[in-house]
């Protein structure tokens, strides 16, 4: 069971290398077009996005699965329910990428509590 474990490691890895690409790119349009927009707490946001992905990078190289599990399902609720990842997937622009890789979180987090099922349908500890 250990290459579902590391497809879910590379899964974390995709979604905060798919979020953090977006948000560069909007940070970049932010400059470009800064006058113009009406932000409102739109840096606050991608700020708080770049955490969550700072800890999802840190638990996947550092934790073990249970740990692991618990910060993706938390990381991919808390950015895509909580931080507006459903209203970039809705609002497209280049700003649905930040969605997926919020939507990858919650994937990878899927595939570490099957392999966590796995372990404990055989009798052995995660």
């Amino acid at each position: 069971m250990r290459p579902l474990l590391l497809l879910a490691r590379l899964a974390g890895i995709a979604g905060v290398a798919l979020a953090m690409t977006s948000i560069v790119n909007a940070v970049f349009l932010f400059f470009r077009y800064g006058p113009d927009w009406n932000v409102g707490i739109v840096p606050l946001v991608f700020l708080l996005q770049i955490i969550i992905a700072a800890w999802v990078v840190r638990g996947v190289f550092r934790l073990d699965p249970r740990p692991l599990l618990r910060v993706l399902l938390l990381a991919g609720g808390i950015s895509f329910f909580g931080l507006y990842g459903w209203y970039f997937l809705l609002a497209g622009e280049g700003g649905e990428w930040i969605a997926f890789g919020n939507l990858l979180y919650l994937v990878a987090g899927s595939l570490v509590g099957i392999h966590l099922a796995a372990l404990a349908r055989r009798g052995t500890a995660g």
